[in-house]
């Protein structure tokens, strides 16, 4: 077959393959239509728990309740009257409604349970009462730590009766003290109390802590934040068990594995692999926010539909069976997850990801939306707090428009290309522009769906997220796949103490599609953002925005009709939108002292940040790092892991006195 024919196949109508194979997926589409019917169920269930959560009421329970009572009064009383088309369409619709609304009381009494529960605890009772109880004692991380602006860190910790609570440690505490009695840094079940580096941290790890509990502003079951007292220190049993310690000596073998890489690589790929941010700066973190590229480093849907593609190929191509294809698939997602950890988004991604498994198994790609529907319907049953997660929402929504909208636009697409090459070239578009054309379709789809959640969390929006992951697409496959082989290939070899040095083998070839995808998102993210008074009135606007820009590329045959909208709705934005320009130099460079003194410190002079993060066993408050490189200012103080401050005399124009150069 040419490449033109070939072609030809790709850019076919979905009538055209149905009407040549009965049994394909697109003939089975054609008979029965995507199945909506959980649709309903699913809204209404997720609605009625986030109410529940945000309301810590009843009410939402009691006006499903309420309103199923009414519907199956109205219909024992024989109100749809003799049978007719008319009627059971009606009965149809009745019959949705009950059992969608059944959906929400079932949903929202299961939450409204788990919030009395929690109300009940000791704790919420006096953060509710505007007191700031301490938690003190052993406890264990439930997630990786994340660093934060100006050093802080954020560790997720594993409280009793109240589940996962976020923990904010600053600087200094993040980092432990740096001197303590040898008493107190006593060993311990293998590992030393005292200092710990936060950052270090991986899920399982027991540490005992010292903080305050304190109310947050976000709804959610238990809706409090701690803060630190002191550094965490290490608890009499720290070592995590089970699969959890598994999942650590695979993160820390893929750490090993990617240490020789510059920071921002190395800071990037365990993020886009098992979700590590730990070693990602706060600078990269927002560039990647900026260009919406932050999915990137969260483990989601996306992660999971790499791999069970990757093992959907392979397997396709060695011609096995359909239904073993399906078996690997599942597999693999049980795989995925013992590498990357049971954590609670981990295994949202797992439940989106098999989705995809159940479309594999079936041949029925209509069974995609009545098999997401189930999988929302299951995971707010099983944690309610899903319904108010943005993160829940993002992976959502973004499934929806990959398997409702990217169909429809890359087929108008491709044949709108198809008339054009006939014109201008005489000829049939290539396999590579076909698929060319659905990468840039379901990139497209994936944002315009996300962009009014974005709208409704930030209030902004990037106008260089389709291009950044456009940009970037090709870099993702390689980085996820071979970056899961690397973990345990890593683990081994840092158990036998093989030299660090010869990791670089292992990983240099992940470099430059790290490097792209770092630049990519470092240049864009001076973009300008649009920026909205931001809410869920916004969200609305934003959502209203959008299907009228899809409708007007769908129906550009009717633009006269629409141009009206277009100009009521270009004048609206015009009079409310702003373009949020990246923070100038001069501004921020206010936060970088102008002045330092050196008097009484150790100063170590390095020529890059990568030497500056291999110096050990320094002191954060005796000890400062003198970078000498020049190039774009940091604008911004910065530290290493250990809370050592780094000091950018070219980059940032900062002073230094009392100091005459060399190391001290």
């Amino acid at each position: 077959m040419s490449p033109s024919d070939s072609a030809h196949a790709l850019i076919a109508t979905h009538r055209q393959r149905a009407d040549r194979d009965a049994h394909s997926p697109e003939a089975i589409r054609e008979r029965r239509g995507h199945d909506f019917r959980l649709v309903p169920a699913a809204l209404v269930m997720w609605l009625a728990v986030a109410a529940t959560i945000i309301t810590r009421g009843p009410w939402p329970t009691a006006v499903c309740s309420t309103l199923v009572v009414v519907l199956v009064a109205f219909r024992w009383r024989g109100a749809f009257g003799p049978t007719s088309a008319f009627t059971d369409h009606l009965l149809t619709w009745w019959r949705t409604a009950v059992v969608a609304l059944a959906s929400g009381v079932i949903g929202a009494g299961s939450a409204w349970a788990r919030v009395l529960i929690l109300d009940a605890t000791p704790a919420l009772t006096q953060v509710f009462a505007g007191d700031s109880p301490r938690i003190v004692g052993e406890f264990t991380v439930a997630g990786t730590p994340k660093q934060l602006a100006e050093g802080s860190v954020l560790i997720p910790v594993d409280v009793p009766q109240l589940g996962t609570i976020p923990l904010f440690l600053n600087v200094e505490r993040a980092h432990g003290s740096a001197h303590q009695d040898s008493a107190e840094a006593a060993s311990v079940s293998g590992a030393e109390a005292g200092e710990i580096d936060a950052l270090n941290l991986q899920p399982g790890h027991r540490i005992s802590m010292s903080a305050t509990m304190q109310l947050d502003d976000r709804p959610g079951l238990a809706p409090v934040t701690l803060r630190g007292e002191r550094g965490v220190e290490w608890a009499h049993d720290p070592e995590p068990d089970g699969v959890w310690a598994w999942t650590a000596w695979l993160r820390g073998g893929l750490r090993w594995a990617v240490s020789p890489l510059p920071s921002d690589e190395a800071g990037l790929i365990p993020g886009m692999v098992v979700g590590d941010t730990s070693r990602q700066s706060p600078e990269a973190g927002d560039w990647f926010v900026s260009t919406g590229l932050s999915h990137l480093t969260a483990v989601s849907g996306a992660n999971v539909a790499v791999v069970i593609g990757t093992v959907l190929v392979m397997l396709t191509a060695l011609s096995v069976p359909r239904r073993w294809t399906a078996l690997g698939c599942a597999v693999a997602l049980g795989a995925f997850v013992l590498v990357v950890g049971p954590e609670p988004s981990v295994l949202r991604a797992t439940v989106m990801g098999s989705v995809g498994v159940v479309a594999v198994a079936t041949v029925r790609w209509s069974d995609v939306v009545a098999s997401l529907c189930f999988a929302v319907i299951v995971l707010l049953l099983l944690s309610p707090g899903l319904a108010v997660s943005f993160g829940f929402a993002l992976s959502v929504v973004a499934t929806v428009g990959i398997v409702l909208l990217a169909p429809r636009m890359s087929t108008s697409f491709l044949r709108w290309w198809t008339h054009r090459s006939h014109d201008w070239w005489a000829r049939e578009p290539t396999v590579a522009e076909a698929l060319l054309v659905r990468l840039v379709c379901v990139s497209i789809a994936a944002d315009a769906v996300t962009a009014p959640v974005i709208v409704l969390m930030t209030g902004t929006v990037s106008v260089t997220a389709i291009a950044a992951n456009l940009l970037v697409a090709w870099c993702v496959p390689p980085i996820t796949v071979v970056g899961l082989g690397l973990a345990p290939i890593g683990g081994v070899l840092s158990s036998f103490h093989v030299p660090q040095q010869l990791a670089w083998l292992l990983s240099g070839g992940l470099l430059p599609p790290a490097w792209w995808i770092v630049t990519v998102a470092e240049s864009l993210a001076q973009v300008p953002r649009v920026e909205t008074p931001g809410g869920a009135v916004w969200g609305v606007i934003w959502a209203a925005v959008l299907a009228l820009v899809i409708s007007s590329a769908f129906f550009l045959h009717r633009w006269r009709q629409l141009r009206w909208a277009w100009l009521a709705v270009a004048t609206a934005l015009a009079l409310t939108l702003n373009f949020e320009e990246p923070p100038p130099e001069e501004r921020d460079m206010a936060t970088v002292p102008s002045t330092v003194s050196l008097a009484g410190k150790r100063v170590h002079e390095v020529s890059d940040d990568e030497y500056a993060l291999r110096l050990e066993g320094l002191d954060p408050r005796v000890d400062v790092i003198v970078n000498r490189s020049c190039g774009r200012p940091h604008n911004r103080p910065s530290v290493t892991h250990d809370g050592v401050p780094v000091l950018y005399p070219c980059r940032d124009g900062t002073e230094l006195t009392d100091y005459t150069g060399g190391m001290e």
